[in-house]
């Protein structure tokens, strides 16, 4: 399973802090800011890669097995 997300209304400026826990854009308010790390978490991968004036791309990867029962 293979799931990409393209969200080009805005560039994340630091990739790096925004995958730690807790994270949030949005000092101030009440935000858990857990996305990235959830997905980090439940997924096989996570790729994303943000573009100044162009915008952010998120990857995932899931390999999901048959069940034998």
């Amino acid at each position: 399973f293979l799931c990409r997300i393209a969200y080009w209304k805005r560039r994340i400026e630091n990739v790096e802090e925004a995958r730690k826990p807790l994270y949030t854009s949005k000092e101030g308010e009440e935000r858990s800011g857990m996305g990235f790390t959830i997905m980090e978490r439940f997924m096989d991968s996570v790729e994303i890669e943000s573009v100044l004036g162009v915008g952010t791309k998120v990857s995932m990867e899931k390999e999901i097995k048959k069940s034998n029962t």
